[in-house]
């Protein structure tokens, strides 16, 4: 899945939908490709730890892809770099 923009308080409800959509059809790991975004605070973070959750329970995992060094930088204070496979 390819997202853009901002990932905020006011994105972060629909791109958690879109994720748990995308989760709930596929069977495999979920691939974020992070490209796109080009601001992302704690909400942001907050919705791909309860994405990466629920694909632990399945024994699945959330791989990030390409996230520029700023938001990659969001993860690694957020704590979210422990969990997600970013690549």
């Amino acid at each position: 899945m390819h997202v853009e923009g901002e990932l905020d308080a006011l994105t972060a409800p629909l791109l958690e939908a879109e994720l748990r959509d995308a989760a709930a059809s596929t069977k495999g790991d979920l691939v974020v490709d992070l490209t796109g975004i080009t601001f992302m605070d704690s909400a942001g973070i907050n919705v791909l730890v309860r994405i990466y959750k629920v694909l632990d329970v399945e024994s699945r995992s959330l791989i990030l892809q390409n996230a520029s060094s700023p938001v990659r930088r969001a993860l690694e204070i957020g704590g979210a770099s422990v969990f997600a496979d970013l690549r």
